[in-house]
Parts: C-alpha cells; structure tokens; sequence
C-alpha cells in the first residue's frame, strides 16, 4: 500500500475519499486570500522594501535638498547642526 507511505493512514475507513474533503469553492478562495494576500502569484512579484537608517528623516531631507542644489553650501552646514544640536537635546527652536 503506497499510500500508507505517504502518510495516509488506512485503518480509519479504508478508503482515499475518507481522508479528502469536498470544500466549497468560496472557502477553498477565502482561505487562500488569507494565507496569500498578494494572490498565488504573488510570489513572484517584486520585493518590497525599506531602507532603514538611524539618520533622523529631517538630516535626509537636508541633505537631499542640498544635493538637488536646492540650498547652498553654508545653509546645508547651519540646518545639519541644527539637527545634530536637537537630536542631543542641546538645541530648541525659538
């Protein structure tokens, strides 16, 4: 018996139809909505991701302002103190 092999055990009723169910088509969909909520294929998608840094947001903002030329040199230097002095509670805005 290759079932008993396969881990089906036989003694119980002696037949295969015993061991499976006849589920309703909306449970067998409500259940796999639950186990795979980006769907069967959702597997294969993309990761997704997120960079996490201990840089505070603000210092990003900063920085990718000045990188995009959007502010110069020096007020890059005064906001990155700035955030510097806050994040050690040296600094309070007035």
């Amino acid at each position: 018996m290759s079932v008993n092999w396969t881990g089906h055990d036989a003694t119980s009723g002696g037949a295969m139809r015993d061991w499976y169910d006849n589920p309703n088509v909306r449970d067998v969909l409500k259940e796999q909505i639950e186990t795979l909520p980006h769907g069967a294929t959702g597997f294969l998608s993309p990761p997704k991701y997120e960079i996490v840094s201990d840089i505070p947001k603000d210092a990003t903002v900063v920085l990718s302002a000045y990188l995009k030329g959007e502010i110069g040199t020096l007020v890059f230097m005064e906001q990155v103190e700035r955030l510097r002095l806050a994040h050690m509670g040296l600094y309070t805005k007035k």
